[in-house]
């Protein structure tokens, strides 16, 4: 591997981040805000349960999620999901929250558009300290 990446020539000072990628990214937030902008402002709220978390088998998990759409921006609100719980179903904040919030984005949000940064940059997360999909470390070593 070392050999084969020693062959790719480096441009000025060996920074990847360049013109190109700066388009690349504003092409991908462009289209993110122009298919949002399609959707009528306001807030849309879904909810569901999980049926227990595998060791209290009697106590459903609520998961409610709320999106604002305000001009060109979204915003996922993960308030109303369940606070952490004993059971092995528990997700830290980047591996839980954000990333279904930018998969449930994406398919909405310019989904053939390339995906990148720039395809995120309208979305904003609000995500609870101590629930579900942001548990402390004490619940997710149980």
């Amino acid at each position: 591997l070392k050999a084969a990446v020693a062959t790719i020539p480096v441009i000025g000072n060996g920074d990847v981040s360049g013109p190109a990628d700066a388009r690349a990214l504003q092409a991908s937030e462009a289209a993110a805000r122009a298919a949002i902008q399609k959707i009528p402002d306001g807030v849309y709220r879904a909810g569901s349960f999980l049926d227990n978390d595998g060791v209290d088998l009697e106590t459903k998990m609520l998961i409610e999620v709320e999106v604002g759409v305000e001009g060109d921006e979204m915003t996922v609100d993960f308030s109303g999901v369940a606070e952490q719980v004993n059971g092995p179903i528990n997700s830290g904040r980047e591996g839980g929250a954000v990333t279904a919030a930018r998969i449930a984005f994406k398919y909405i949000a310019a989904p053939d558009a390339p995906t990148n940064d720039g395809s995120f940059r309208p979305l904003h997360e609000v995500i609870p300290d101590g629930n579900l999909w942001d548990s402390t470390a004490r619940r997710c070593r149980r």
